[in-house]
């Protein structure tokens, strides 16, 4: 975990309004402490992978074929190695699959099983875990969506002999 400290000064003088710590004895390490909310984030790759794992139950196997590399990179990672210059697009996308596992998460419902939402084939027909493999993150999130929720409603048809036009026009 990576953590800075920083220094408190005073107040500037001259500071805009918005920015003006109130004087009346509130200094800015109670001001922040009593107004912020802080939450701790994954400073590593272990750390991503442990919460991967946590989310969806999946082996060093199952996650490395989602990011697109082998699973023994994947344990290596997993050890706090390094990303190797191949391995290093395939460590980039464990964050955003994260990212996206955890708000797919919140939607299933407790005492679901979120691996088993990822496998079930969308109205497309794919399954969110496929779509996760190619990386398009929000495509897999609306796939996750339509599994929990049902597949979204079609375009409402218009009536017979109304005209279809672009809703936006080009600029000349």
């Amino acid at each position: 975990m990576t953590t800075a400290t920083l220094a408190i000064a005073a107040p500037a003088q001259n500071a805009p309004s918005p920015f003006v710590v109130p004087r009346r004895g509130c200094g800015l390490e109670e001001l922040l402490a009593t107004h912020t909310a802080w939450m701790q984030l994954p400073s590593t790759y272990a750390d991503l992978l442990r919460q991967v794992h946590e989310l969806t139950g999946w082996s060093f196997r199952d996650i490395a074929e989602v990011v697109g590399t082998s699973h023994t990179t994947v344990g290596k990672l997993a050890n706090g190695a390094v990303p190797t210059s191949r391995s290093a697009d395939a460590a980039e996308r464990l964050e955003p699959m994260l990212d996206v596992l955890t708000r797919i998460s919140r939607l299933v419902a407790p005492g679901s099983d979120l691996a088993a939402v990822l496998e079930q084939p969308a109205a497309g027909g794919e399954t969110p875990r496929e779509v996760l493999r190619f990386g398009e993150w929000s495509r897999a999130l609306l796939a996750a969506m339509d599994v929990i929720n049902g597949p979204r409603p079609g375009r409402p048809q218009l009536r017979p002999g109304v005209r279809h036009e672009r809703a936006t026009r080009e600029l000349h």
